[in-house]
C-alpha cells in the first residue's frame, strides 16, 4: 500500500497538470482531495506531519531529533489500522479518476515518515526505526527553506508548474525569455525579490509613457491612471509573487 506522502504527491502532480492544460477533471480531484482532508482527521494529521518534516530546515542534531519525536508523537493516538485505513480512502480516490503515480524524488523521505508512523516503538524494531530516524534527519539537514506567500501549504514546484502554465496558455506566442522571467520571478530568494519589483515597476511606468504619447484621450486617462497606481505601489513580501505575476502581465499588454 502507498504511504500517504506518495498519495499526496500524486495528487499534486495530477493539479500542476491540470491547471497547466486546464483540465477540468483533475481540478475536481483535488477538490474532493481537499473536502477528503477536511473530513477525515487521520489524512489530516498525517498531512501536517508530512508537511512539518518534509519542509524543515535545521543543523543541529538535538533539535532535529526533538522535531522529529514531537510530529509523530502527534500519530500515536491512531493505530496502524486506522492509518492505513485512512491512506486506503485516499488511494481509492486517486484510483477513481485513473491517474498515473508519477515518481517522487522524496520517496524514501515519503517512507521513513510511514514507518515511525505506523511502526511503534518495540525491542524488534529499533534499529529500522533509527534508520527510518535518519532519513528524516539527513533531508532536514539537507532541506532549503522557502518563505511561503501564506495560504494554505503549496510545494514551490507546485506553484511554478502552475503560474507558468497558466501564463503560457494565455499568451502562447511569448518569446521563451519573458517565460523564463516569469519562473526566475517565482523563484527569486527574498534578497532579491524587492529589486525585482522595482524594475518591474520601472519598466512598466516606462511603458506606460511611451503609450501615452501615442493614446486618444479615453485611452489616455486609462494609461495616467495605471501610471498612478504604479507609482503608489509599494513591495510587500507577503504579496510579492501575486503582485509581480500582474505587472509582468501589464508589461506584456503595454509592449
Amino acid at each position: 500500500m502507498q504511504n500517504f506522502g506518495e498519495l499526496n504527491h500524486v495528487v499534486m502532480e495530477f493539479l500542476a497538470e491540470g491547471v497547466s492544460a486546464n483540465k477540468e477533471t483533475n481540478k475536481k480531484l483535488f477538490k474532493k482531495f481537499m473536502r477528503t482532508l477536511r473530513e477525515n482527521k487521520v489524512l489530516r494529521d498525517e498531512f501536517l506531519v508530512y508537511n512539518n518534516l518534509q519542509t524543515k530546515v535545521s543543523s543541529t542534531d538535538a533539535s532535529i531529533s526533538e522535531f522529529i519525536q514531537e510530529n509523530v508523537k502527534l500519530m500515536d493516538k491512531y493505530s496502524k489500522k486506522q492509518i492505513n485505513e485512512a491512506n486506503m480512502v485516499l488511494a481509492k480516490l486517486i484510483a477513481s479518476a485513473n491517474v498515473e503515480n508519477p515518481e517522487s524524488p522524496f520517496a524514501k523521505l515519503y517512507e521513513a515518515i510511514h514507518q515511525l508512523m505506523v511502526e511503534k516503538a518495540n525491542l524488534n524494531n529499533i534499529d529500522t526505526r533509527l534508520s527510518a530516524k535518519d532519513v528524516i534527519t539527513e533531508h532536514i539537514k539537507n532541506n532549503k527553506l522557502v518563505k511561503s506567500d501564506g495560504g494554505d501549504y503549496m510545494p514551490p514546484d507546485l506553484m511554478v508548474k502552475i503560474m507558468v502554465g497558466n501564463f503560457n496558455r494565455k499568451y502562447e506566442k511569448l518569446n521563451e525569455d519573458t517565460k523564463t522571467l516569469l519562473r526566475q520571478i517565482i523563484k527569486a530568494p527574498a534578497e532579491e525579490r524587492e529589486t525585482i519589483f522595482i524594475g518591474l515597476v520601472r519598466e512598466c511606468i516606462d511603458l506606460v509613457n511611451e503609450n501615452i504619447g501615442q493614446a486618444d484621450l479615453t485611452v489616455k486617462e486609462k494609461l495616467l491612471s495605471t501610471k498612478d497606481k504604479l507609482l503608489r505601489l509599494k513591495y510587500d513580501g507577503e504579496t510579492f509573487i501575486t503582485e509581480a505575476a500582474k505587472l509582468l502581465d501589464l508589461k506584456v499588454t503595454l509592449k
